[in-house]
């Protein structure tokens, strides 16, 4: 068994075969919406963008251990149901003992390669399990404090937390009850265990990094796009303001062009009527006197009752009416100029 990267995905990997991963099979323990919510629930807040989550183990099976219960299993649904047992067990010890909260499992039977020599499909067999980075019960984060190495006191040296060779242990004492053996630590064998640890322990970081560099540009592109599109709705309601600006002008200046229409019309027959009327004056002071009187006299006989003599009077034009009192000044003078003629002069003998 070994703790690996979080975002593991086999999918990603050459060895997986397609066409086996019908006989894969998984299980769900509790969703990690229903530990986000207890853990705000808890500590009355939501977890730090930092917080490890999710810690995932990698529990490798022998082959030939496996084919053997796999051979001896009544049907897959069997052996299925065999190693749901011991899994839940396996989970529940590591939650008793270090407090991680199990979320699921998906055991892995697609993935190997091929025998050059007899073509036969070599499995790797391995399961996945995922656990919540919190302890509900203590209200602390068990992984931070086993990530932590440790002073080995045979060589004095910093080596990797030996919780992790514990999670072996258990795995050898619940599974041994199938048969199963637990593998030699690489602290005996190879003494490349800690370089493992600190290189994936420096991955994680590395792509905690990296995780925190593209959630800063997806934050800062996402307030360029909405800055982008601010200004679009900006310049689209500026447009739609120029718009109404433009069809209410054009409708003030269809207003003014019916105006002024209107206007020309109503010019050129006062025009007209001017005309009229200065062509009808210039006629009648070019008439002498005698002409004038005619005139006057031809326009009083049509009136034929008193009556409809003031009427036309009234009805006369003040300029009419300004010929008129000056067509009678003048027969008065005329006649009082006869009247002293005739008066002031000596008769002969």
């Amino acid at each position: 068994m070994r703790k690996i990267e979080d975002d593991y995905n086999s999918e990603k990997t050459k060895s997986i075969f397609s066409q086996f991963s019908k006989n894969n099979f998984t299980n769900e323990f509790r969703k990690l919406s229903d530990c986000r919510k207890e853990y705000k629930e808890i500590n009355k807040k939501r977890p730090r963008k930092d917080f490890n989550e999710c810690f995932e183990h990698l529990l490798i099976f022998s082959r030939e251990q496996f084919e053997k219960l796999e051979n001896e299993a009544l049907n897959d649904d069997d052996l299925k149901k065999l190693f749901d047992e011991y899994i839940k067990e396996y989970c529940k010890e590591i939650k008793q003992k270090y407090g991680f909260e199990p979320l699921l499992y998906a055991f892995h039977l697609d993935e190997g390669h091929i025998d050059q020599e007899t073509g036969e499909f070599k499995r790797n067999i391995h399961c996945h399990l995922t656990f919540y980075n919190y302890d509900f019960k203590n209200k602390v984060a068990p992984l931070k404090k086993i990530q932590k190495k440790v002073i080995d006191p045979e060589t004095g040296k910093r080596e990797v937390n030996p919780a992790f060779s514990d999670f072996q242990d258990i795995a050898g004492q619940v599974f041994g009850k199938l048969g199963f053996k637990r593998g030699k630590s690489k602290k005996i064998t190879e003494k490349d265990h800690l370089k493992r640890d600190d290189y994936i322990y420096k991955k994680q970081n590395e792509k905690n990094k990296n995780i925190k560099l593209l959630e800063k540009k997806e934050q800062n592109d996402r307030k360029a796009l909405n800055k982008i599109e601010e200004n679009i709705e900006k310049k689209l309601l500026d447009l739609e303001t120029l718009e109404f600006e433009e069809d209410r002008k054009k409708q003030d200046l269809d207003k003014l062009e019916r105006r002024y229409k209107k206007l020309s019309e109503n010019f050129n027959i006062l025009k007209e009527k001017i005309t009229k009327y200065i062509t009808s004056f210039k006629k009648w002071f070019s008439r002498d006197y005698k002409s004038k009187k005619e005139a006057l006299n031809t326009y009083n006989k049509e009136v034929k009752t008193p009556e409809n003599e003031l009427k036309k009077s009234a009805e006369l034009t003040d300029n009419q009416k300004a010929i008129k009192e000056y067509l009678d000044n003048q027969e008065k003078i005329k006649n009082e100029k006869v009247k002293n003629s005739g008066n002031g002069s000596p008769k002969n003998n």
